[in-house]
């Protein structure tokens, strides 16, 4: 699980971009993550709020995880298609984010992914993503 986000930090358009602090479960279909906002590294936030938008960022970089997983030749992923968003207001300061996708349809290049962003212990983001991916050298 490691690897798979090292890889996606080292690639060249990665920094500072790279929500996803640590997977936490990893399978042929779902993935789940934790990732921190408002807490020593700046996550794009504005004074103390973070903006629910970036909980889809973190459903996308997921599902490019779980996609690398199956397939590390593939190196990026763009989100072309956004679907079915649900968004709440997120808590003031510092928080932690649970980030699970499942991947509901689809194989190269084009995944459709299913995801929900748990804020203590609510949701706080739904949303049916597609994410349209490159391999290595294509």
């Amino acid at each position: 699980m490691t690897d798979i986000m090292t890889s996606i930090r080292g690639t060249r358009w990665a920094p500072p971009f790279v929500f996803i602090d640590r997977i936490i479960h990893i399978d042929r279909e779902n993935a789940v993550a934790l990732t921190v906002f408002g807490g020593e590294e700046d996550r794009f936030t504005y004074g103390s709020h973070a903006s629910p938008s970036l909980l889809v960022e973190c459903m996308a970089q997921l599902s490019l995880a779980l996609i690398r997983h199956s397939d590390p030749a593939v190196e990026i992923g763009i989100i072309p298609s956004l679907r079915d968003i649900a968004m709440s207001p997120l808590p003031e300061g510092s928080f932690q984010a649970v980030i699970r996708v499942c991947w509901s349809a689809g194989a190269f290049p084009r995944y459709e992914f299913t995801g929900t962003a748990f804020v203590m212990n609510r949701v706080a983001c739904e949303a049916k993503l597609d994410i349209l991916a490159r391999r290595e050298g294509g």
